[in-house]
């Protein structure tokens, strides 16, 4: 028989784990977030439990990545985030103001490593079922739902607004079937990988006592972290490529070789970058500050901008006196973005408009008297003007 949870109860599913959880059951939870708030909710159910399996279905704690050049950042990046979740899951932050951090990790270690199985899926998106399945010496239940998950939320335990359709099942066949499936999972080593010394380890480290000194710099790095990191990287920058030496870098203000710095650092990094700011803040010197970096570099550089503004990206290529960065020798190519399935590449507006001018004729030598004329003198305003 299957039985609908209460959505408007707080704490619907943790709740009923409380009340239909016998001493010595062993219980099997899947879920992508492991938190020690959820943990504590459910301590003194999970200490008389006889047996705990746990199956982080998202890779967590994992030292073996599946996946090609260009999904492991991104990977590692929501697999850093699903173990900072143990103890700073965002639903859960307002938590760590009671202060009891400490003790509640200790005592989750101490429960992990004497009663806790714990393992990974090495793939995302191999398992996919997030599920509690409780198994009594006399019955077992199974519960299911969209957004059940080892966390506070997970449980029930928020005053959002939720409209979570979680189910209860006691059904002994199906039970059964989905006891098999689990354990399949668990003991196969081609899916999963045990990552119990991993989390406790996490664990340890939020509980264990910490020098002052080693506070002191942990504060100072978390104020003024970033500004060093930025710093490193503009030492980078410069380094490589000597760009503090030319005209238009020492044309920017502080703010601005930031900008620089950290597009370039984007660029890098995910291969796009998009600079946007109020009108007349630099952007385009800061473009320019770009360009050359990477002409620095001996790299070759395209511009694409509209027609009307091709003049100015191709004026600061001149050797003249107008142009007050003609000694940094830009070398960059200018593309109009109507050019970009045309022939005429580096061509003059004059140029271009002869070639189009001729293909026009062309097009009217059958064309005879009036109507050849209107056409015409249409179609040559609408080159004039384009």
């Amino acid at each position: 028989m299957s039985v609908v949870l209460d959505n408007n109860k707080i704490g619907a599913v943790g709740e009923y784990v409380k009340e239909n959880t016998k001493d010595g059951s062993v219980i099997t939870i899947s879920s992508p977030i492991f938190t020690i708030y959820a943990f504590e909710e459910l301590r003194k159910v999970l200490e008389k439990s006889g047996k705990f399996k746990f199956l982080f279905n998202e890779p967590t704690f994992i030292k073996r990545i599946i996946a090609n050049d260009k999904e492991v950042k991104e990977f590692e990046l929501q697999m850093h985030q699903r173990e900072r979740n143990v103890s700073e899951f965002n639903l859960e932050i307002g938590l760590k103001n009671n202060l009891d951090q400490n003790q509640i990790a200790s005592k989750c270690y101490n429960f992990i490593k004497e009663k806790g199985e714990i393992k990974s899926v090495v793939k995302s998106g191999s398992v996919t079922p997030s599920n509690i399945l409780v198994e009594n010496k006399d019955g077992s239940y199974l519960i299911q739902g969209n957004n059940v998950a080892f966390s506070k939320d997970g449980l029930g335990y928020t005053n959002q607004i939720r409209f979570d359709f979680n189910t209860v099942s006691d059904d002994q066949q199906m039970i059964e079937q989905y006891h098999v499936f689990i354990n399949q999972i668990f003991n196969n080593e081609d899916i999963v990988t045990d990552v119990k010394d991993e989390l406790l380890k996490h664990l340890s480290n939020l509980y264990k006592e910490n020098s002052p000194e080693l506070l002191y710099y942990l504060t100072l790095y978390n104020i003024f972290g970033e500004k060093l990191l930025n710093m490193d990287d503009m030492a980078r920058v410069k380094e490589r490529t000597g760009i503090n030496k030319t005209k238009i870098w020492n044309a920017l203000y502080n703010f601005q070789h930031d900008a620089v710095v950290g597009a370039i650092k984007k660029l890098e990094l995910y291969n796009g970058c998009i600079i946007a700011d109020s009108v007349g803040l630099g952007k385009t010197f800061e473009a320019l500050a770009i360009i050359k970096y990477y002409e620095l570099r001996n790299d070759r550089v395209l511009v694409l901008c509209p027609k009307k503004l091709r003049s100015n990206w191709t004026g600061y290529r001149e050797n003249s006196t107008t142009n007050f960065l003609a000694e940094d020798r830009f070398n960059y190519d200018v593309l109009n973005h109507t050019s970009l399935l045309n022939v005429f590449h580096e061509k003059t507006n004059e140029e271009i408009q002869k070639e189009l001018e001729k293909e026009i004729s062309e097009m009217f030598s059958g064309i005879e008297g009036e109507d050849a004329s209107k056409l015409y003198d249409s179609l040559h305003n609408q080159i004039q003007y384009a």
